[in-house]
């Protein structure tokens, strides 16, 4: 409870109070450190719980592979990776490899991610090419997340996301073909783009934003707000960073979706 609140010191003097310290307990406060951005604490505590005689389970390494990946310890990560079978005969799970590939992905090394999830002995399904596809965007590894992208198209993903991000790699390389073949698969397989959903607690109320939609109570001050937020913006030179060939393609879809949700805005304020 502490930790998922955020409270580290807390939550470790609950841990350090306790008579008896089994693995659940172990994993709690691993994962505690790991998911609050103490990722060396993390490993610390993993390497006690080891001297301490507790044997760690598949969930422990999951907690220790996710601490190494957020921290960028690739050498280190994989020698959990091996200590799982070899030290404790634990046989890596989905969940480890996805660890693993995200550890190397983080890190830059696309061919070893690649290399790695060819070498996978057990069926992954989109999972592991879906983690290298997202880091590549991020990286602009357009060569190896091409390849990890139409991987994941070849085995028939739902994920529009995926979509999404192999399109706009096809089009921040220029390969506008590429880009129409995939919106037009998106389409033959029924695939829809769910709408960005996000909200906030204010006054003991749950607000809910939906993507396009009108039916919050005020929604008209809300638009205002955001054209004087957009204007001061404008005003003050705001700018892009930078541009690219996948900016040129995706602001034309920007603009046609802003016009159509003005239109739809001013009928139904009408």
């Amino acid at each position: 409870m502490y930790a998922k609140c955020g409270n580290l010191e807390d939550c470790s003097l609950v841990f350090k109070r306790m008579r008896q310290r089994d693995v659940v307990a172990w994993n709690s406060i691993i994962s505690g450190f790991s998911q609050n951005g103490c990722g060396i604490d993390a490993l610390n505590l993993f390497e006690e719980m080891k001297k301490e005689g507790t044997e760690p389970d598949h969930v422990t390494f999951v907690n220790v592979l996710s601490s190494c990946s957020h921290v960028g310890l690739v050498e280190r990560g994989w020698s959990y990776l091996r200590s799982m079978l070899n030290d404790y005969g634990l046989v890596p799970l989905i969940e480890h490899y996805a660890c693993m590939v995200d550890i190397l992905s983080r890190a830059g090394l696309f061919k070893e991610a690649k290399d790695f999830i060819e070498s996978v002995p057990i069926n992954h399904g989109t999972c592991l090419w879906r983690i290298v596809l997202g880091a590549c965007h991020n990286y602009r590894n357009f060569d190896i997340g091409a390849y990890a992208g139409e991987r994941v198209m070849e085995l028939g993903s739902q994920d529009s996301s995926a979509y999404i991000l192999l399109a706009n790699i096809y089009a921040a390389w220029s390969r506008w073909d590429d880009v129409e073949r995939i919106r037009g698969l998106m389409r033959l397989r029924g695939v829809d783009k769910d709408p960005g959903c996000s909200w906030v607690e204010l006054y003991n109320t749950v607000h809910v934003f939906v993507a396009r939609e009108l039916q919050h109570p005020e929604i008209e001050d809300i638009y205002a707000e955001l054209r004087r937020l957009i204007k001061n913006m404008k005003d003050e030179g705001y700018r892009p960073a930078s541009r690219s060939p996948c900016h040129d393609y995706l602001e034309s879809e920007i603009k046609f979706q802003t016009e159509e949700a003005s239109q739809l805005m001013a009928s139904a304020l009408s």
